[in-house]
């Protein structure tokens, strides 16, 4: 029905396509600084307990948004679903894009097969990759990192956390490698 006339079809408008669009459209206006509604209030109840708006600039999927974000407005949920298959990159072709990947609600990033989220390290400014690295390139030991950033962290976290990191360059090394890319 939605083909064009000269392949059989109407015309007509995919209905869920244009309502997963118009559903989306809300986190762009939520993320919006200018927008300054009083529905925002709704979102920012709902996501406070998973960090507030880091949830929509990560890099969370469907499937792990759904299980990760414990949200009780249906509609909220169907936003956040829509936005992460939309939103969701699943592959790292570069060194530059593994640092800029979120730490946080990212489904690349897996500890005990699960999205992380430290809320200590993310009130502190530990956001992205690049920021557990030091000048030398190399990841922080545990100590420089308490230092560096004023937090308690807890060492079994710590390791996790490095081990995923480790673990999915290691994924990305390998997938350039197989496609000729090259990488540093």
């Amino acid at each position: 029905m939605i083909n064009d006339y000269s392949n059989g079809g109407l015309e007509m408008l995919d209905i869920e396509s244009f309502s997963k669009s118009l559903k989306a459209t809300w986190i762009k206006k939520y993320l919006d600084k200018e927008n300054r509604g009083k529905w925002k209030l709704f979102f920012d109840l709902e996501l406070e307990k998973s960090g507030g708006a880091i949830v929509l600039i990560s890099n969370l999927n469907a499937k792990d948004t759904n299980k990760t974000l414990k949200v009780n407005n249906q509609f909220i949920s169907e936003v956040l679903t829509i936005w992460a298959e939309v939103n969701f990159e699943d592959e790292i072709t570069s060194e530059s894009q593994f640092l800029d990947q979120s730490l946080w609600h990212n489904s690349l990033i897996r500890i005990n097969n699960h999205p992380s989220f430290y809320r200590e390290w993310f009130q502190k400014g530990v956001l992205q990759v690049k920021h557990l690295k030091d000048g030398s390139n190399y990841f922080l030991s545990l100590t420089g990192l308490q230092n560096k950033y004023s937090l308690t962290a807890c060492p079994l976290g710590y390791c996790g956390l490095l081990s995923a990191l480790k673990s999915l360059w290691n994924t990305v090394k390998n997938k350039c490698i197989l496609n000729n890319k090259g990488i540093k």
